[in-house]
């Protein structure tokens, strides 16, 4: 059998279907179904000119070999699910609670969700598109058994299409190529704990034991992609996919403008990240004089609905407070801490070093820009400007890390050292933590329970926190677009 496929499409009906439930759910009529019509009408002119592309995902399945590769890379792809946290069968990291909670607010509300909290009254403002599937199906059912089985399945999907793309994109030829792409993107980690140790001797005033950051001051850390799927999986798959379309689309520059508005709909700091990296894009296309291509209808159309999300968060962003809500931007200083900033760095330079010559060279060096930048910006009560934002540019060099071990003109040696490498670069972090699951066991009752209310969610996260996740200035102009 030989599957041939249009995986931009299907990525897209993936991302969008959440996106479009949101609009709906979310808004005020008005806005929405002007949203939603655009939308639409983007989708549909991306459909109409992928209908008859020739770049499409193709695989054969032709021997008996084919078949265990792929039910391999299944069953990786379902381990790395549930060892994140998906089906609430392990004692996950402790922001599943907060994505319990989520979910069952929006589950069991009226939408949007509304809270009270003391004398506050507001709606959630936040980016719920990787909740809302399971959320509105947990709706027929008060378990969170039903909504936990759909996260789950929409997660393995999301990662399949990930790995599909990232397969089409690295130039896979075979099913072994497939599984060993699953592979890479289930262990791909920076250069964490090699450099931590270096600060750990050069630096011990700085050093800052385990993984969530590098050093005692600056909550700043390039994260590896277990990490991410673990603790933000709302931002981190779906940035994977956004990511992964950009590096398929990158001379469909049209397409842009639909990629950029998916990673909002999901992700702020996504959007951040990836935003950066077209800009960097578009100078280079500036110079080839192909900048006209950003501003085909496709593109112009979906100014409104970027603009109506933009409102939605800014208005949170921007809601007045008596406390300090951990959602400032600042700027690190480095003086006086230079060789932990040199360290850092090397968290993803030796990538740079190793696939300097890939013909996606524009890619790469904007992501290492990117990845240099955010080391001087802090947002987020803990840094997740840097965490998160950098998604898109650490994907992007573990796709173009992935051509390199399927790329047949580079030895064989080097190809397996990079695997090896790659490898031992998990352990630290991701071994440890796997032996952690296995000897607390699998088994519903380590599920990590939702926080009971919005109290209790204040009461142990800090009143602050909930600035991050609902507005409580529903006067502001976000009553000119949100759903009465």
């Amino acid at each position: 059998m030989h599957l041939k496929l249009n995986l931009n499409l299907i990525a897209l009906t993936y991302l969008f279907i959440p996106i479009m439930l949101f609009f709906a759910l979310w808004f005020n009529p008005l806005v929405s179904s002007v949203s939603v019509i655009l939308i639409l009408l983007s989708l549909g002119i991306v459909y109409f000119k992928e209908k008859n592309d020739a770049d499409r995902f193709e695989i054969s399945i032709t021997k008996p070999k084919d078949v265990l590769f792929l039910l391999a890379c299944f069953a990786l792809i379902v381990l790395l699910c549930v060892f994140s946290g998906f089906g609430g069968i392990i004692d996950a990291e402790d922001d599943w609670r907060k994505h319990h909670f989520i979910i069952e607010q929006i589950r069991d509300k009226n939408l949007p969700a509304r809270e009270s909290l003391g004398n506050k009254h507001g709606v959630m403002c936040y980016y719920i598109g990787a909740y809302i599937v399971p959320a509105l199906i947990g709706k027929l059912g008060s378990s969170p058994v039903l909504y936990d089985a759909v996260l789950i399945l929409w997660a393995v999907t999301g990662l399949f299409i990930t790995v599909a793309l990232t397969y089409k994109n690295a130039k896979g030829r075979t099913t072994l190529d497939f599984l060993i792409i699953a592979l890479i993107i289930t262990l791909f980690t920076p250069f964490i704990e090699p450099s931590k140790l270096l600060l750990l001797l050069l630096s011990p005033d700085d050093y800052m034991s385990g993984y969530l950051w590098f050093d005692s001051f600056s909550y700043v850390v390039f994260s590896s992609n277990f990490t991410q799927l673990r603790w933000a999986f709302p931002q981190a798959l779906p940035g994977w996919i956004c990511t992964a379309l950009l590096i398929s689309n990158r001379e469909k520059r049209s397409s842009y403008a639909l990629i950029l508005l998916a990673s909002l709909c999901y992700s702020v700091f996504v959007f951040i990240g990836l935003s950066a990296i077209i800009l960097m894009l578009s100078i280079i296309d500036i110079r080839g004089r192909r900048i006209k291509e950003y501003f085909k209808t496709e593109s112009v159309i979906l100014i409104i609905p970027l603009t109506v999300l933009l409102i939605y968060y800014g208005s949170s962003f921007l809601q007045p407070t008596d406390i300090d809500s951990g959602i400032g931007l600042s700027f690190i200083n480095w003086k006086g801490h230079i060789i932990t900033f040199v360290l850092l760095q090397l968290l993803w330079i030796p990538f740079i070093v190793l696939l300097h010559k890939t013909r996606a060279r524009d890619l790469l060096f904007c992501a290492a820009i990117h990845l240099f930048c955010s080391s001087f910006f802090i947002l987020g009560s803990f840094n997740d400007l840097c965490i998160r934002s950098t998604i898109p540019a650490m994907f992007i060099i573990c796709t173009l890390l992935s051509a390199f071990v399927l790329d047949r003109n580079n030895s064989a040696l080097q190809r397996i050292l990079v695997i090896i490498v790659v490898i031992m670069l998990f352990i630290p972090d991701g071994g440890s933590y796997i032996k952690k699951v296995l000897n607390k066991g699998i088994g519903r009752e380590n599920r990590g329970v939702a926080f009971s209310d919005i109290d209790q969610f204040a009461q142990e996260r800090g009143d602050f926190v909930t600035y991050q996740y609902y507005n409580w200035n529903e006067d502001g102009i976000i009553k000119y677009i949100i759903k009465q």
